[in-house]
């Protein structure tokens, strides 16, 4: 059902309007009634939009590797890796020259 209402506009605003629904071949209340379609179709997808990216910022990514538990577990890690580069920098220096691929599978990379 539709609702009429009562609008107060400027003059000159009311003939550029006029001529801009001439334009298009439709009336001022043609012209209105599409102009807040397509407002309240635009907020009404910003709304969707802003939820979906709010739920995808609020929900989990995982972004793969494994979950290190506590501090120990970390130290161990790290040393763990510390340790490849170490030997590959000794390799390096004592003048044995590997290839890439077999440094990648040493590091683990």
């Amino acid at each position: 059902m539709k609702q009429r209402i009562t609008l107060a506009i400027d003059e000159r605003l009311l003939k550029r309007a006029r001529a801009i629904a001439a334009q298009r071949g439709t009336s001022i209340n043609g012209l209105l009634a599409q102009e807040i379609e397509r407002l309240t179709g635009r907020h009404t997808a910003y709304r969707k939009a802003k939820a979906k990216a709010l739920a995808y910022l609020n929900a989990p990514f995982h972004l793969g590797g494994t979950r290190i538990t506590n501090r120990e577990e970390l130290h161990e890690r790290h040393e763990e890796e510390a340790e490849k580069v170490r030997h590959a920098l000794k390799q390096v220096r004592d003048g044995k020259t590997i290839p890439w691929s077999r440094v990648k599978d040493e590091l683990g990379l």
